[in-house]
């Protein structure tokens, strides 16, 4: 079974998050943050957005690969 791709995380992969193995938890944390990132009214800095920057060199289309 492939592993979690989240930096330091050995868990099994549940599902993806732009193409990349997560594990349930990492994967609910990143799509928390993502909410919040897209639905405040003024809009967060990108940077803020740590557990998504986390995987985001792995995601082809991401701004920070």
């Amino acid at each position: 079974m492939h592993k979690c791709e989240y930096p330091e995380c050995t868990e099994d992969r549940k599902k993806t998050w732009g193409l990349v193995p997560l594990c349930a938890f990492h994967y609910q944390l990143i799509l928390e943050e993502t909410l919040i990132y897209y639905k405040a009214p003024n809009k967060k800095l990108y940077e803020y957005r740590l557990h998504y920057l986390k995987i985001a060199p792995q995601i082809s289309w991401s701004r920070d690969n």
